[in-house]
C-alpha cells in the first residue's frame, strides 16, 4: 500500500509546554489537518492485516538542509494511525521503518508492506 502524506514537520515543533502539560502546537494542529485531508483524497484500502514494515521517502524540496530525518518520522507514522490507515505504530504492529531522502520531491510517500514479505526479509 503507498500512502501521500504533506511535507513533514520536526518532532521538535510538534508540542509546546502549557501551564498544565504539553499540548499540540499550531503548526502540528495545521499539519494533522492537510495530512487528513490528503489521505481521504486518496481513499486507501483499509488497514493492513497484521503488522507491517513501513518505509518513508521523503522529499527534500522545501526541507531544512540540516533536517533530521528521524524527527519527521513520528508526524508521519503518527498521521497513519490517526486516519485508520494502521491500527497502531507501536512494535506489535509496527515491525520496521526506514526512510530515504529524494531531491526535487515535496511531501512524503508512505510504502507499508506486510512484516514477513520477502521484500523485507529479516
Amino acid at each position: 500500500m503507498k500512502v501521500e502524506l504533506p511535507k513533514p514537520i520536526s518532532a521538535n515543533r510538534l508540542f509546546k509546554n502549557k501551564a498544565r502539560g504539553r499540548g499540540r502546537t499550531e503548526a502540528y494542529n495545521t499539519w494533522r489537518w492537510q495530512a487528513k485531508a490528503m489521505i481521504q483524497d486518496q481513499k486507501p484500502i483499509c488497514k493492513p492485516n497484521g503488522p507491517v514494515r513501513v518505509f518513508f521517502a521523503i522529499g527534500e524540496k522545501g526541507l531544512r538542509k540540516d533536517s533530521d530525518g528521524d524527527n519527521l518520522l513520528k508526524c508521519l507514522l503518527d498521521a497513519l494511525v490517526e486516519n485508520g490507515i494502521l491500527t497502531d505504530d507501536n512494535r506489535q504492529f509496527v515491525r520496521g521503518v526506514g526512510m530515504e531522502w529524494v531531491e526535487g520531491k515535496e511531501g512524503a510517500t508512505a510504502h507499508i508492506t506486510p512484516a514477513e514479505s520477502p521484500a523485507n526479509p529479516r
